[in-house]
């Protein structure tokens, strides 16, 4: 692990012995989008979204919204040709782009045509094109996709793919809860493709039913609330909002966004922050809002702070003692020992 790459994400991976996966060309990372949940035989609705979603991603251009009904209407017969084909195994990218190939239409084999650089050995193929190698075994992960923020289809696609992923391991494992946190979650509900759209508006309605949550984090409380259709979708299948301090916003339209009144909004301009002390929240639960204050402990601050002088002081001390635990060394320095 770079020391001095060390992000606060992965502090708390380290100190909770959990893992820590960056994603990019070279993680040999792969998920298969044509995956089945355990004891499934056929792709259900959900699954042809996805499914659908991620090609959308791959072959319409970028000037366009979506591929055209027809197109999509012959992908999906070609991906349920794929299942049938395959038999007891689980079909791949490349199977889809052989059966384009020898498509009579000539759309779908201008559509193959694009998938070379999707398939086989290239950079995505080596990410999307084969069995999938995610195992994920700890009881804390922690997924960082910025090594993707160059190539934005193949990111999308992945946040759709992980989505998915964690779906189906919480469907087969109802014993087990889950959480999924997904930071700057307004990437999911508006990526380049309608179908993925719909599919992580699916994921998000259903995660209860498996006994698992969706946290969704954005920086604009608009990316959520902005569309209608989009709020209109999300909101009523939302049971918790959290509102952080706002800082420079427009308080008349997050007034009419929110619907609130005036003294909801003036509890809102209210929220403190004192560093090292404690950050205080808006709750909306149902039709009950409350102002809570979160106050971390020192380790607990220690092991979330992203101040520079402070990360300079940990990394000092890393590079004194290369050998001492972190959790160690971020209780020393809580404690004000060094």
């Amino acid at each position: 692990m770079d020391r001095q790459r060390l992000q606060s994400s992965e502090k708390l991976i380290e100190v909770m012995d959990g893992e820590f996966i960056d994603l990019n060309l070279n993680s040999g990372i792969r998920l298969n989008m044509f995956d089945l949940e355990v004891g499934e035989t056929k792709p259900t609705a959900t699954k042809i979204k996805l499914i659908l979603g991620c090609l959308e991603l791959i072959l319409k251009d970028d000037d366009k919204i979506g591929l055209p009904k027809r197109d999509k209407g012959l992908l999906e017969e070609a991906i349920f040709t794929c299942y049938r084909k395959a038999g007891d195994r689980i079909p791949q990218l490349s199977d889809l782009r052989e059966i384009l190939r020898e498509h009579p239409v000539t759309d779908m084999r201008k559509y193959a045509d694009i998938l070379f650089s999707w398939t086989g050995e290239t950079a995505f193929g080596r990410m999307l094109d084969g069995p999938s190698n995610v195992k994920l075994t700890k009881d804390l992960v922690s997924i960082e996709v910025k090594g993707l923020e160059n190539y934005r289809d193949l990111k999308d696609i992945f946040l759709l793919l992980l989505t998915s992923y964690i779906k189906d391991e919480a469907a087969s494992d109802l014993a087990r809860p889950y959480l999924l946190i997904v930071d700057e979650a307004q990437r999911l509900f508006k990526s380049g493709s309608p179908m993925g759209r719909e599919f992580a508006i699916d994921s998000f309605r259903v995660f209860r039913k498996y006994n698992a949550g969706i946290w969704c984090i954005s920086q604009n409380y608009k990316d959520f609330l902005s569309d209608p259709d989009l709020a209109d979708s999300l909101m009523p299948n939302t049971t918790s909002v959290f509102i952080l301090r706002q800082r420079k916003i427009d308080w008349n339209d997050f007034k009419e966004t929110f619907d609130f009144d005036d003294a909801v909004v003036e509890a809102a301009k209210s929220l403190e922050i004192v560093k090292r002390k404690f950050s205080e929240f808006l709750l909306i639960q149902d039709e009950n809002i409350a102002v809570l204050r979160l106050e971390s402990d020192p380790l607990s601050y220690r092991i979330c702070t992203t101040d520079g002088n402070e990360k300079s002081e940990e990394n000092a001390l890393r590079e004194k003692y290369p050998d001492r635990p972190l959790v160690e060394i971020l209780n020393e320095l809580a404690q004000g020992n060094t």
